[in-house]
């Protein structure tokens, strides 16, 4: 099974480097991916990645030439990735104790998904890792803010400290189709409990539970509103439809749907494969300044962006 994994890894790095026409000119009005984890540990479903699974993805996300970002680079809606690099998002939903464990000693646990980046990171030092966590402050255990209460500020400050980001998820998980009237408390209740281990720190984006919205007429109190007298402004809420995003200078690009991908065993590979390759693809010209694009998509082009940047149509 292990060779046989190792053989397809190798497989489509090899097809990569025999097609690589779709990686030498950018396209940043070309579609990137959202990538969506839950659970790290012992046997692949929908919302579970095996340890050595999410090992592999990670390996794939480098060598196909992807560049992770946080979504707070997505909110400013001007991605700075290196010229020929492909942006893409890792982020994590409920905050379990399987995405960052600590061991007794103290350490952080290899095993978990925390220990699998850390150490990624050291064996490629030069690749820029990082994750967004979309957290449930008030869930039960194991995913309130990953599990070890004791432990809890420890992890969120290293979190901020290495190049990580927190980002909001409601309080415990609500059906916000559910409690429409609930909007408003979720999103307050879970920023004041982040803010009880990190007083300054402010979550600026909305992943929702289940990927299910309100009904249009409470769609707006996704983005702003006020509860007790706080009051917070989000910039982007995530579905989980499990599409590819359209770049943030097409004009579909909407703050109220932006797209994710399920990162579970054969989907989350294959649009791995997919979009390293594809004349969809978005691909960085290296210039945040300047919008670069083949002229078939000239026509997707957010037309309210042609006075904000330079335009490199081609």
């Amino acid at each position: 099974m292990e060779f046989m994994k190792t053989l397809f890894l190798i497989l489509i790095q090899f097809i990569y480097a025999l097609n690589p026409s779709a990686n030498e000119k950018p396209n940043e009005l070309g579609k990137f991916l959202i990538i969506t984890y839950h659970v790290i540990g012992e046997k692949d479903s929908a919302y579970t990645r095996t340890r050595e699974g999410f090992r592999e993805d990670l390996e794939l996300i480098r060598k196909l030439n992807f560049f992770p970002l946080k979504i707070s680079d997505l909110e400013k809606r001007n991605l700075n990735v290196p010229k020929n690099k492909k942006p893409i998002f890792i982020t994590f939903d409920d905050s379990s104790q399987s995405q960052f464990d600590i061991l007794e000693n103290g350490n952080i646990n290899p095993e978990c998904g925390m220990g699998i980046m850390e150490s990624f990171k050291k064996k490629y030092p030069d690749f820029n890792l990082n994750a967004t966590f979309f957290i449930l402050p008030g869930a039960k255990k194991p995913n309130n803010l990953f599990g070890q209460e004791k432990l809890t500020k420890q992890k969120l400050e290293f979190l901020v400290k290495n190049n990580y980001e927190i980002q909001n998820h409601t309080l415990w998980h609500a059906n916000l189709k559910k409690y429409k009237d609930k909007i408003e408390e979720q999103i307050v209740e879970s920023q004041k409990l982040l803010n009880k281990y990190l007083p300054d720190y402010k979550m600026t984006s909305l992943a929702l539970p289940f990927g299910i919205y309100p009904p249009k007429d409470f769609q707006a109190k996704l983005l702003s509103g006020t509860h007790k007298g706080i009051s917070y402004q989000n910039t982007l809420i995530f579905d989980y439809s499990n599409r590819a995003s359209f770049s943030p200078y097409d004009e579909e690009f909407e703050i109220l749907h932006v797209r994710r991908v399920q990162a579970f065993e054969k989907n989350i590979q294959n649009f791995l494969n997919k979009y390293a390759n594809s004349k969809d693809t978005y691909i960085s010209d290296g210039d945040s300044n300047v919008i670069s694009f083949p002229k078939e998509f000239e026509r997707n082009l957010n037309p309210k962006l042609k006075n904000k940047f330079k335009i490199n149509s081609y």
